[in-house]
């Protein structure tokens, strides 16, 4: 987290803002594109293996895998349109596809060694795809002044992506797995597809407002406008990944149990610590990084991203609504509530979008900015709404636990 977080902090201070622009469109579209090849299978084939014996697991993986394979020669061509028509550079389309592939396998394999007990394994895997490669650049491009274009950072991504992709490999061979003869079901697959398709749904709308707002920028205003946005965002986010990692990664498995359990002291008091760490961290680092901002942009030593300086809080705002919309949000899916969770995502892309239009013609400059704060901030408040409307009595009401009292 930390090296990703000083890579673009570095990109910033020493290539063009719009170089940073064409650098934070490409990572946001990689990250989208990732999706559909996946087709959040992984909500199905995951509960199926901790189902099934060891040794069926090769063939799990097997028609897993050659539903990938289907899924490429599907997503692969249209995804050509993205430099036919110039929305992404031409030179950088074997870039594009060799981290886009990498990218979704190494995805894949780090949520298989999650849902087998194997943490250090998916770690390993997560440290050589996002972290590694990014300080070996950082480091790289600050010391010899030729490493300071787009290329190099392509070069080292894709063999940060492929070292863990080799690792990955090597570590499930070492499994040795049975179950590889077995034939691919295509049955299973068709299963799995009908209840994955729901989650990739809320997946992509959701996952669309963190895409589709860098293309507004670069259509509306251009890539140096969109160089302080992805800046701007590589700081806001780190406030995300630190509560996602510190604190939604210890609170919502309590949340899961303790209501399957019909535990409801505990998932009532696991929700009220939940949300308080979240809302104090949140606000802390919101009002932490706008005082210091100032502070950051002179080390940087541009004007452009002190020109759009007052962007900062309005997004810094608007991930820590999203943040804090984990709260309603875990306590939904513990529940099992994933309509209610499809639906929201489904209705806060269309109101972004809406609210882009909108405040296009005010205030140009800053309408993603407020319509992505609108946004999460509708989400926040759906969320929790219905958490409130459908969460049993007993599990947020201290009243409705309490004995009787005799007549």
């Amino acid at each position: 987290m930390a090296s990703k977080f000083f890579l673009v902090f570095l990109l910033a201070a020493l290539l063009e803002p719009s170089e940073l622009g064409i650098y934070g469109l490409f990572v946001a579209t990689i990250s989208y594109a990732v999706y559909p090849l996946g087709f959040d299978f992984y909500t199905y084939s995951t509960r199926e293996i901790l189902k099934t014996q060891r040794n069926s697991w090769g063939g799990i993986l097997k028609s897993q895998g050659a539903l990938h394979l289907t899924l490429y020669f599907l997503v692969l061509p249209l995804l050509s349109l993205l430099f036919l028509f110039d929305v992404l550079p031409g030179e950088m389309a074997l870039y594009f596809y060799a981290l886009l592939i990498t990218e979704h396998l190494n995805q894949e394999f780090i949520r298989f060694f999650t849902a087998i007990s194997k943490p250090l394994t998916a770690s390993l895997v997560f440290f050589m795809r996002s972290g590694m490669w990014a300080l070996i650049a950082a480091t790289a491009m600050f010391l010899y002044e030729d490493y300071r274009n787009i290329n190099t950072i392509m070069m080292l991504w894709l063999t940060g992506s492929f070292t863990a992709l080799s690792f990955a490999i090597f570590s499930l061979l070492k499994m040795n797995l049975k179950g590889w003869h077995a034939s691919i079901d295509t049955s299973w697959i068709l299963a799995g597809l009908k209840k994955a398709a729901p989650f990739l749904m809320a997946t992509l709308a959701i996952r669309g407002i963190l895409t589709f707002d860098r293309y507004l920028i670069e259509a509306q205003q251009g890539l140096e406008l969109l160089g302080a946005y992805v800046l701007f965002m590589g700081i806001a986010n780190a406030m995300l990944i630190f509560v996602d990692a510190g604190i939604s990664a210890f609170c919502y498995p309590k949340l899961i149990t303790s209501y399957n359990q019909e535990d409801s002291e505990t998932y009532r008091n696991t929700l009220r610590s939940y949300a308080c760490q979240t809302l104090i961290f949140v606000v802390a680092y919101v009002l932490l990084s706008t005082i210091t901002l100032d502070f950051m942009l002179s080390i940087i030593d541009n004007d452009i991203y002190l020109r759009y300086a007052d962007l900062y809080p309005l997004i810094a705002l608007s991930i820590g609504f999203y943040a804090i919309s984990n709260v309603p949000h875990y306590g939904l899916y513990a529940q099992g509530k994933d309509n209610h969770i499809i639906y929201t995502h489904l209705l806060c892309l269309v109101a972004f979008l809406l609210m882009v239009w909108l405040l296009t013609e005010l205030m140009i400059e800053k309408a993603v900015a407020y319509g992505l704060l609108s946004t999460f901030l509708l989400l926040l408040i759906s969320k929790s709404i219905l958490l409130f409307k459908v969460t049993p009595a007993k599990f947020i009401n201290y009243q409705s636990t309490l004995p009787t009292p005799p007549s």
